[in-house]
Formats: C-alpha cells, sequence, structure tokens
C-alpha cells in the first residue's frame, strides 16, 4: 500500500500500511520508508512523531530498513517509539505513523536531555508544536511500574520547564504500558495526581490532554511508554482548545481516569481534532457487550463518530487511526467492521494489544483534520 499522507496548517500527517501482511518485514520496511523519506523531502518537512509498530523479531529490520532510507535524504535526529505488536494478519511489520510539520511554514529545533535527543520544537505559522518521544527513554528502568510511571512524569517536567513550557500545555498523550491489566488502575491513580497537581482533573480549569492508554512494550522493557505532542499560539494569533462531548458516554473522570474523550484544537486555517482511545463503554463507565467482538467495534465506531461531530468532523476526515484488538481470532471480524464503517480507506494501522480491561476487546484512536479549502489553496 503506498504512503498516505494528509496535510493541513502546518502539520503533515503520514501511515504506512504494509501491502502483503505475509511479506518478508524488511522487504515491506524498506520500501516503506523510502516512500516515507521522499515524500518528507518533497515537503520539505521535519518530524515530530514516528511510531512504529510490529512483533518484536520484526523491529531491527525495519529500523534498518529506516535508517538506511533516511541516510539518502536530509537526515532526522528524532528516534522513534517503537511499540511491540503483531499485525492482525500474518507476523512482522504493522505499520508507521508519522506527524511531520513544514519547514516552509516554521522553524524546528530538537530538545535534548540527558544527551539524548527527545524531542522537537516547531514554530509554525499560527501554532509552536512540541513532541516528546518514548520519554521513559530517558530513565534507568526498574521493576516496579508505579514508579517509572512517576519517574516518566518528572521527565516529561523536566524537560517541558527547561524550554519554557508546561503540563498545561499538552493536548494529546500516547501511554502504551506493559502488562496493562496487571496495574492500569496504579497507572490512573499516578497520571491522576499529576494531572490533578497542574490543574488538568479535578479542578478542570484546564482542558485534560486526549489520551490513548493501552497495551504496549518496547525491547528495554518499559513499563510506561510515552509519547506527547503539546500546542500553544504564537505570534499573538488564537488558539481555542473545545473539549467534546457526547451523550454516548459519562467523561472519564467519572471514573478515575485523566482524559478528556477528545480534544478540537481550532486555528484560523486547521482544526485539529484528537480523539482519545475509544472503547465500547456507555454513559455510566460501564463495559458494554461482553464477549462479542463485532458489537463492541461497532459500538465503538459509532461513539468516535458522535465525538467526531462535535467537532463538526466525520470519519472521512480522519488522517490517522490506530485500532487496537485483544483476540487474533477476531482479526476477520475487525477488518470487516472496519470496511463496513468506511475506516479501510483511512490510515488505520491495526495492531494485536490488550485494551485496559479485561472484557474490552477493541479500541480505537484517531486523529482528524478540519481544513480551511480557501487556506490550503493558498498555501499551494
Amino acid at each position: 500500500m503506498p504512503i498516505r499522507s494528509y496535510f493541513g496548517g502546518d502539520l503533515l500527517f503520514l501511515t504506512w500500511i504494509p501491502h502483503d501482511p505475509l511479506e518478508i518485514p524488511s522487504i515491506e520496511a524498506t520500501q516503506a520508508y523510502q516512500n516515507i523519506a521522499e515524500t518528507l523531502d518533497a515537503h520539505q518537512a521535519v518530524i515530530l512523531q514516528e511510531r512504529i509498530f510490529g512483533e518484536g523479531d520484526a523491529i531491527a529490520p525495519v529500523l534498518d530498513a529506516r535508517n538506511d532510507a533516511f541516510s539518502r535524504f536530509p537526515a532526522d535526529t528524532l528516534p522513534p517509539t517503537v511499540i511491540e505488536g503483531l499485525p492482525l494478519v500474518g507476523s512482522g511489520f504493522a505499520g508507521t505513523h508519522i506527524i511531520a510539520a513544514r519547514k516552509a511554514f516554521g522553524i524546528s529545533e530538537d530538545i535534548v536531555h540527558n544527551e539524548i535527543v527527545c524531542g522537537r520544537i516547531f514554530r509554525g505559522q499560527e501554532i509552536s508544536f512540541l513532541s516528546l518521544a518514548d520519554v521513559s527513554r530517558q530513565l534507568q528502568l526498574g521493576p516496579e511500574p508505579k514508579r517509572e510511571t512517576r519517574l516518566t512524569f518528572a521527565a516529561v517536567e523536566g524537560i517541558l520547564d527547561s524550554v519554557g513550557w508546561g503540563i498545561s500545555d499538552i493536548r494529546r498523550t500516547w501511554f502504551y504500558l506493559r502488562d496493562i491489566l496487571d496495574w492500569y488502575d496504579g497507572f490512573n491513580g499516578v497520571r491522576n495526581e499529576v494531572f490533578d497537581r497542574h490543574g488538568l482533573y479535578a479542578s478542570g480549569s484546564e482542558p485534560i490532554p486526549a489520551s490513548t492508554g493501552i497495551s504496549g512494550c518496547n525491547h528495554r522493557g518499559s513499563w510506561c511508554t510515552l509519547d506527547l505532542l503539546a500546542m500553544r499560539a504564537r505570534n499573538g494569533r488564537t488558539m481555542t482548545i473545545d473539549r467534546l462531548n457526547n451523550p454516548r458516554q459519562n467523561e472519564a473522570p467519572e471514573y478515575g481516569s485523566a482524559f478528556s474523550r477528545g480534544l478540537n484544537v481550532k486555528a484560523s486555517n486547521c482544526n485539529y481534532v484528537f480523539v482519545s482511545g475509544t472503547a465500547s463503554i456507555d454513559d455510566t463507565g460501564l463495559s458494554t457487550h461482553p464477549a462479542d467482538f463485532e458489537r463492541q467495534a461497532i459500538a465503538t465506531l459509532e461513539t468516535v463518530t458522535s465525538l467526531l461531530a462535535a467537532a463538526d468532523a466525520e470519519l472521512v476526515d480522519i488522517c490517522q487511526a490506530t485500532a487496537f484488538v485483544k483476540r487474533h481470532e477476531d482479526a476477520k471480524a475487525c477488518e470487516r467492521v472496519l470496511h463496513e464503517a468506511g475506516l479501510d480507506q483511512v490510515p488505520t494501522v491495526c495492531t494485536i494489544g490488550d485494551v485496559c480491561r479485561e472484557d474490552l476487546l477493541f479500541e480505537l484512536d484517531a486523529t482528524a483534520m478540519v481544513v480551511d479549502e480557501e487556506a490550503r489553496k493558498l498555501e499551494n
């Protein structure tokens, strides 16, 4: 499958999904990263976020292909975040998501902490973006997951403070938790404490970030792998942030999770719609349709559709999505549900992984854009 690219405002969204799930990972990855490198070069774009999903044994050849492709184009020093997980079919490489910024519209600088490039700031036309990648790469890992999570948040606070940013600037987080079902409540407790301390939870004075909290591991064995994207207005421009609500679900803080169902970040020429990891949960916070994958998946897509509608967006406006399926045997049902919803026409990486509750079988997160077409014409 060719690379799928979407652009709006300052950002470029790229996704590669393998064409042949039975192909040798190194072959798929070589083609993928050649196309990615060419697309980044054509748009004169710099990477803000890069997540690679794949089976553990497939990661090394994927990274080799990535490094080889990037060596022939302007080098990118920001390391990718690697999340281990089987694709729905076959083995190997499940796909890559990249968020990039177009250098024609701003300037970028690396964030270096402990002599490691861990993120990037891009100062765009109306918005400044700050990304951090795989923050636990900064840590000496230990045996206790809650302690590692606290250290991860402490690292985030230190890095942001060092460049004049703060926790309240974060708009989107992606947490990948090793053995999630064993300690998800403990993770929530740590996250709640941190966000509450910064006025992002109980007080409600600032919007809580949209978030994914899902099963995931990496070769280092981290308990808590975290990527984040922070945004704030620049050059005297206005950036508004609307928390997305819908009648199908209650707010996550009502059952002890510090995240927004979704955020709509609005600039004059583009709205960025961040839909959190969404599963089959009702308006009281309870899981629905136990043991029925298809009904859970349909309910999840209906909820995502409702969240997007709150931002005047639709499923077709999604520029990146990730689907997480608990059981391998539900792969065909997943493909059927996504096809019937039209999501096989949008860039969706699908991978096997536990959701945050034992009875949840499916989760979807997404980013959508609503672009001012007149502004886009002027850009081109």
